[in-house]
């Protein structure tokens, strides 16, 4: 419903921005509405003019109504701020965490122990671990406004 209150204030922009060129300003600017000359106008210059000018009062009518009703239909399309939509996906994903937490499958304390114990370190994962250690972290640069 909104796509077509778009089109008709897309199409009354343009008709609007068109009448305004086609009038007679003081100076005759791109004035192009007819009034001068011979015989084989359709209407004189000021039935021209009077036309000109209502159908511009009309279109600027709707064009304003038209404007008042999509600012309307936009604030009531949507009922939760950004925010609260962020929060919600956050709240999601804890969730599913806590269920994927729950499912894990059991295992045995002979197990876990065989997990959690580190084998014993080679002379190469002391050499990596050093390497990780002594390797500085990337600092994130942050432009200051002067």
């Amino acid at each position: 419903m909104e796509a077509i209150f778009l089109a008709i204030h897309v199409v009354i922009g343009i008709a609007l921005i068109g009448i305004v060129l086609i009038q007679r300003s003081s100076s005759d600017g791109m004035g192009l509405g007819g009034g001068g000359g011979g015989g084989s106008n359709f209407m004189s210059g000021r039935q021209t003019a009077n036309f000109l000018t209502r159908t511009t009062a009309i279109l600027a009518t709707l064009f304003i109504v038209n404007s008042l009703w999509l600012g309307i239909l936009a604030t009531h399309k949507t009922k939760t701020s950004l925010v609260d939509q962020v929060e919600a996906v956050g709240d999601a994903s804890k969730k599913s965490a806590a269920k994927s937490e729950k499912s894990e499958p059991k295992v045995d304390s002979d197990q876990k122990d065989k997990e959690t114990k580190p084998a014993k370190d080679s002379k190469a994962d002391k050499a990596k671990d050093s390497v990780k250690k002594d390797t500085p972290k990337a600092v994130p640069v942050v432009p200051v406004a002067e």
